[in-house]
């Protein structure tokens, strides 16, 4: 008879339990493996696609703008400048489409300040304190104007009448659309300068301040004489160059002043002194122009996909936008411009945006395309070698295949170095480096070719 071995029931317990541990510590290494792995995955599929979204935004350089047709041009000489400064005030004060604001700024320099004798800083302080009542006072000559849209405000724009012999210099320049005017003119004493520059530049204004000086600071102090040097006094004018529309006027007006100043009532002892200052009257001639823009020029839908046109509105009351479509079985438009695709056309659908204020209606465009879109772009080759006179013809493959506009731009970032034109071919110009751009016609790929022309 065999012998059975007896085995205790703790150690059947303990047996159990090393099992127990074992399986757990397989499921915990089998588990620590899946996670890597996803974590693996999750890894690969983010970088795939930020190096996709490099790819798709690939390249810094701006599409170039296409030429612009320009209202305003740019004159050529001091007799056209005034001519065009003229023509500019003058459609801008047409009341039913343009409001006007003035407002000026009037300064004196504390530190140009200076009194003759004894004690004269004792009495600068006591002129500066009185400073701000002096401005105050001197503001009637130069008041604030703010006028609604059909108000009739032409009178109160200053006329143009001055001449090219009374400039000292002028100048236009570009500044991104707009023009700038500038037209400075010679110091003077004020009693030399002609009526003529007076008029335009509201100069007549300082004689009123002359005669507010002496009637209002009487019997403390009396101003025996008073002398005004018109000192760097100038005028500009900025405009947009597209639409020809005048936005600002700016009138420098600075002057020194000198007076005679005899004090009296308490100050009496002071007896009479020598007054010098720097006065500045600074003008803003602001002209707002009633209109209509959409924010976009350009959209783009997928068929059953919906969007919103923002129609921008300057006006004084709460017009009514009227929209329409040229073709309603492409693109229909409701009464808030939200547009909806109901099928794919290569061709842009118009969607027109109308409001009638004060007798004139203004309108504008958006072009909305129904597309498949363009997923990716792909160029034939991303680095190119030509010798100075060599061409190259660049191609890119569009997808997917049913893109309704496969259409595409090219430009380059150094036409010196070399050129491309609309179909892809560049042309070695000269020794250099550069890129040749294709971007996608929806703007939403761009694809870059680096270029190197050896001698």
């Amino acid at each position: 008879m065999s012998e059975q071995k007896f085995v205790s029931p703790e150690v059947t317990r303990a047996g159990k339990l090393a099992d127990k541990i074992e399986a757990s510590e397989r499921l915990q290494k089998r588990l620590v493996r899946v996670v890597f792995i996803l974590l693996t995955l999750i890894f690969i599929g983010f970088l795939v696609w930020g190096i996709n979204k490099v790819l798709l935004t690939e390249g810094s350089e701006p599409m170039p703008e296409t030429d612009k047709v320009y209202a305003v041009g740019m004159p050529e000489s001091d007799e056209k400048a005034i001519a065009l400064f003229q023509k500019l005030v003058s459609d801008a004060a047409d009341h039913t489409r343009t409001k006007l604001s003035v407002k000026t700024s009037l300064k004196i320099d504390d530190d140009s300040l200076t009194v003759s004798g004894d004690d004269n800083e004792l009495i600068k302080k006591s002129l500066i304190h009185i400073k701000n009542k002096v401005l105050d006072g001197f503001g009637e000559y130069y008041p604030e104007i703010s006028t609604s849209f059909g108000e009739q405000f032409a009178d109160k724009l200053l006329p143009i009448s001055f001449i090219p012999s009374d400039l000292k210099s002028w100048k236009a320049e570009e500044d991104g659309d707009n023009i700038i005017l500038s037209f400075e003119f010679s110091d003077a004493p004020f009693n030399e300068i002609s009526e003529d520059v007076k008029l335009s530049l509201g100069m007549d204004a300082a004689e009123g301040l002359t005669e507010y000086a002496k009637t209002h600071l009487a019997p403390v102090f009396q101003i025996k004489n008073i002398s005004l040097i018109s000192s760097e006094p100038a005028v500009s004018a900025k405009a947009d160059r597209v639409s020809g529309k005048l936005s600002r006027v700016e009138y420098n007006r600075n002057y020194k002043v000198e007076l005679s100043l005899l004090f009296g009532g308490d100050l009496k002892s002071l007896g009479e002194r020598e007054i010098s200052f720097d006065f500045y009257a600074n003008s803003k001639y602001d002209f707002t122009w009633a209109g209509l823009e959409l924010a976009d020029k350009v959209m783009w839908l997928q068929k059953g996909k919906t969007d919103v046109i923002e129609a921008r509105r300057i006006a004084d009351e709460d017009v009514e936008v009227q929209w329409s479509s040229s073709d309603e079985s492409i693109v229909s438009v409701d009464s808030e411009g939200y547009i909806k695709g109901h099928k794919t056309s290569p061709e842009p659908v118009t969607i027109t945006a109308a409001f009638t204020y004060l007798g004139k209606t203004y309108t504008d465009e958006c072009l909305v395309y129904v597309v498949v879109p363009v997923k990716d772009a792909k160029l034939n080759t991303r680095e190119l070698t030509l010798k100075k006179g060599d061409t190259y013809e660049l191609s890119v493959e569009i997808k997917p295949k049913k893109a309704t506009v496969k259409a595409v731009r090219w430009f380059t970032t150094d036409e010196s170095v070399a050129a491309v034109d609309q179909n892809g071919l560049v042309t070695a110009v000269g020794k250099g480096e550069c890129r040749v751009y294709c971007i996608t016609e929806n703007m939403n790929l761009k694809r870059s070719c680096a270029i190197k022309v050896e001698e």
